[in-house]
């Protein structure tokens, strides 16, 4: 009977841990949720970004260069709830060649703010505003954020627009990020989904490419952790880009 209770205790208090962990969960690996941080909170997440092109062949020589695309891209991102409806982030960001040195590359701060309470109205919204400093490179990124939880269904979207300034040509580049998130809570701290990616990229006022990505995730969380996987495949044969991308997310709550 005491072995019976104590498990039915530990599975209550597992369930409320991870549920509590999911105020800011990003169960999508591209595509940000409508929660912000609740006010007060800090949390600490670390991005993985890869891409890949085609599988390793151990019998060539060309290894990892030729496989990956563009370099791994590692960030830092330190969130602070400013109060229950909007949230600030700062990130330190690094690159590596695979299975290469890690170096420093810029920093980014960004702010979300959400406009109601969850269910308040028909369509969850939200804003974001980022600005990022690579050295030669300045970024400036706004994103509409619109989301819907149907029980264990939770669905969101983004409208990204991305503009990038080079210092040394004095050139403006534009990059339009239009994505889309489902996915499914099979338990509080277990979810499924499936996202899609698509990729404008304009210079000098022309469309230089638009690609498409499709592909699964997963997230699993418990108590203040969380992390997120999720690898899309390109609907194409754009070469200028990743064939496959691939995101990984681990998030702290203090």
């Amino acid at each position: 009977m005491r072995r019976a209770t104590m498990s039915v205790f530990v599975l209550a208090a597992t369930t409320a841990l991870a549920s509590e962990a999911r105020a800011d969960r990003r169960i999508f690996a591209f595509t940000y949720p409508y929660m912000t941080l609740p006010k007060g909170s800090l949390e600490m997440e670390h991005y993985l970004d890869l891409g890949l092109n085609n599988w390793d062949n151990p019998a060539t020589p060309q290894v990892e260069h030729d496989w990956t695309k563009p370099a791994w891209q590692h960030q830092i991102e330190f969130e602070y709830g400013i109060t229950d409806r909007l949230d600030f982030g700062f990130y330190n960001v690094f690159v590596q060649d695979p299975f290469g040195t890690l170096h420093f590359d810029g920093i980014k701060a960004r702010s979300r703010y959400r406009f109601a309470d969850p269910g308040v109205h028909a369509i969850d919204t939200g804003v974001y505003l980022e600005f990022s400093y690579f050295g030669d490179e300045i970024e400036i990124e706004q994103k509409l954020i619109l989301s819907k939880i149907l029980g264990h269904v939770e669905i969101a979207f983004n409208g990204t627009v991305e503009e990038g300034f080079e210092l040394g040509n004095k050139e403006w580049e534009y990059l339009l990020t239009p994505s889309l998130g489902v996915g499914y809570h099979l338990s509080p701290g277990f979810a499924l989904t499936l996202e899609y990616v698509g990729r404008m990229q304009i210079a000098e006022e022309k469309v230089e490419y638009y690609v498409s990505y499709l592909g699964p995730g997963l997230s699993v969380a418990a108590g203040q952790f969380y992390w997120t996987l999720a690898s899309e495949w390109q609907l194409g044969k754009e070469s200028s880009v990743a064939a496959i991308q691939v995101r990984s997310i681990l998030g702290i709550t203090f």
